[in-house]
């Protein structure tokens, strides 16, 4: 940023853009799912604006999309920079499911209950879960899966809690 106000964009080289013209150049990436140049133009323009809040909103999409493509080291550096408690415990429990499902696709079904014992989202959880005692009872694991199953059993008990208190 220079004293007129204007920046060197990175992807136009020496040529000089005012805050605003890179500013809208973010916000055009951005809305077209591209936040990695969103991301890095954002940053660009410092406290332009909103630009904070955006470069917030990259990074939770960023780590958000890492997750769903299973590049776990890649989503926590973007998640690292996530500052929102809200967000950043979202995408930590995201990141437990992610986990655990790469577990299941591995064929390490201890280390999947493991991941999802982390995991308060009972629905999502409990989902996976089955996918595990499913497996168990296939290869006739019982004692396994009871083990699962009384996991579940414990997290039904729980979720009928909360509900009671809402009620």
């Amino acid at each position: 940023v220079t004293a007129d106000c204007s920046v060197t964009s990175k992807q136009t080289g020496e040529q000089k853009k005012s805050q605003q013209e890179v500013y809208e150049e973010a916000m055009e990436a951005y809305n077209s799912a591209n936040y990695s140049t969103a991301l890095e133009l954002f940053t660009e323009v410092g406290a332009y604006e909103d630009a904070t809040n955006y470069v917030e909103k990259c990074n939770y999409k960023l780590a958000y999309l890492m997750l769903q493509d299973g590049k776990h080291t890649e989503a926590m550096n973007y998640m690292q920079q996530v500052t929102s408690q809200e967000l950043r415990t979202e995408l930590e429990e995201q990141y437990q499911l992610s986990l655990g499902k790469a577990a299941i696709e591995a064929g390490n079904y201890e280390d999947a209950v493991v991941c999802f014992e982390n995991v308060k989202d009972y629905m999502k959880k409990a989902e996976l879960l089955d996918q595990i005692v499913e497996h168990y009872i296939t290869n006739k694991d019982m004692t396994a899966a009871q083990k699962v199953i009384q996991q579940i059993q414990s997290g039904n008990a729980a979720r009928a809690a909360e509900l009671q208190k809402e009620l």
